[in-house]
């Protein structure tokens, strides 16, 4: 239990270090906290159940609360700081992928803008010409229904 004590204190760290980078509101912090106490919860009782059968002992409570002590005050410092390089690598790979993306598309931007202005107009006449190819055809199969009902009546008599 003891080794479950500090599993849920490097859950806590997590959620502290999320915390601090996107100071959510009121509303997220009481769902991070539900979040927290659910999955640490789930863990215990999972614990419980692997190594006591699921009988709920006050030894194991007392197990948990010294993994949260000894977590917090060895580990929990160095946990933070790796897990605060992670996140720094990602934004990394992020704002280079970033760099390497838009720009480019931003390049691109107003040379297609300006071909599309000057097109305009003949898109405009395109999409005209095709709906009215597109009348016409309806128009024809109109005409070749009526044909083939009108050959159909002459043929019955």
């Amino acid at each position: 239990m003891v080794l479950c004590g500090g599993i849920c204190g490097v859950i806590f760290d997590l959620f502290r270090i999320i915390r601090k980078l996107f100071t959510p509101g009121a509303f997220i912090v009481f769902i991070f906290d539900i979040a927290f106490y659910a999955l640490s919860a789930a863990g215990f009782f999972c614990f419980a159940l692997l190594f006591n059968s699921g009988e709920l002992r006050a030894f194991e409570f007392i197990g948990l609360a010294i993994g949260l002590t000894l977590y917090f005050l060895t580990l929990s410092y160095i946990i933070r700081k790796i897990i605060l390089a992670f996140i720094r690598l990602l934004a990394l790979v992020f704002r280079f992928l970033y760099r390497l993306t838009i720009p480019p598309i931003i390049f691109m931007y107003k040379p297609v803008r300006i071909l599309a202005a000057k097109n305009k107009t003949f898109l405009k006449k395109l999409i005209i010409y095709i709906s009215g190819k597109a009348e016409k055809s309806v128009k024809n199969l109109r005409m070749i229904k009526k044909i083939t009902k009108k050959s159909k009546k002459a043929l019955e008599k």
